[in-house]
């Protein structure tokens, strides 16, 4: 076993705990130093042997100085957005945080998550909490010679939560190994993502079996407050203090899952 691997093995086993999600938002043709923002971050990433990480490609969206960008016109697709997600220990992540702010002038947010990976065994429910599920897979991984992605969708899909969205990266790294798209290959492990939603108590249920259903597991797990759902008003965005403990500033992510 190489030391990459008997790390990864280390970290491979149940909940680790004071994770951190690592969020950076740009350009598609922004750059720093001569390359581009996305190369730049996840060749960072791939160094540091981050657990999981994918780069996502928006459709429409804005940011740095409010430019709207959209891929259903010519002049506004060419700068289209860029997301990139990286998830692992909290001292992994504080590792890559001052070279992943320094390449990117746009913005980048810290979360806290809950990482499980290897067994990805029974996790404690909060009642009336709800819960957001993110599970990390290749893109041509199968479970019983069906795509990985559809597998995890229909358990999700038959265990009641209340929704859950696919995404595809064309750049990440997974176990600690970049995994990048190329035009002429299979990109079977280039990562992928499924989101979901739903109750704390319904999620820890259906936690274990994800990790029965999959070879290699690594899921993250995040508290939310649902909003808002079938056209019905649930509970307002809960009220925050200014900072946290440390001093940093505390904002609000709104995610808006929505049919095409």
């Amino acid at each position: 076993m190489t030391a990459r691997n008997a790390d990864v093995a280390a970290r491979g086993a149940a909940v680790a705990a004071g994770c951190l999600k690592l969020t950076s938002y740009f350009g598609e043709r922004q750059r720093t130093g001569g390359a581009f923002i996305a190369d730049a971050l996840l060749e960072l990433y791939g160094r540091h042997q981050i657990a999981a990480s994918v780069l996502l490609r928006g459709t429409e969206g804005f940011g740095l100085k409010h430019h709207l960008r959209t891929d259903r016109s010519l002049t506004l697709s060419e700068d289209l957005p860029l997301v990139a997600v990286a998830v692992d220990t909290r001292p992994r992540i504080e590792a890559v945080l001052g070279p992943a702010v320094g390449l990117n002038p746009g913005l980048v947010t810290l979360e806290r998550a809950r990482l499980l990976t290897g067994t990805a065994g029974r996790v404690p429910a909060d009642p009336g909490e709800a819960t957001k599920l993110t599970v990390y897979l290749g893109r041509q991984e199968r479970v019983y010679r069906v795509p990985a992605f559809v597998a995890v969708c229909d358990l999700l899909y038959r265990r009641g939560l209340d929704g859950a969205t696919a995404l595809l990266g064309v750049d990440g790294t997974a176990h600690g190994r970049r995994q990048r798209a190329a035009f002429f290959s299979r990109n079977a492990e280039v990562p992928m993502m499924v989101i979901a939603v739903g109750a704390a108590d319904r999620m820890a249920r259906v936690v274990p079996e994800l990790g029965a259903l999959l070879r290699r597991p690594l899921l993250t797990l995040e508290r939310v407050r649902v909003c808002k759902r079938d056209g019905r008003f649930l509970a307002a965005p809960e009220a925050l203090p200014g900072t946290d403990e440390h001093g940093m500033a505390l904002w609000q992510k709104l995610m808006v899952y929505t049919p095409r």
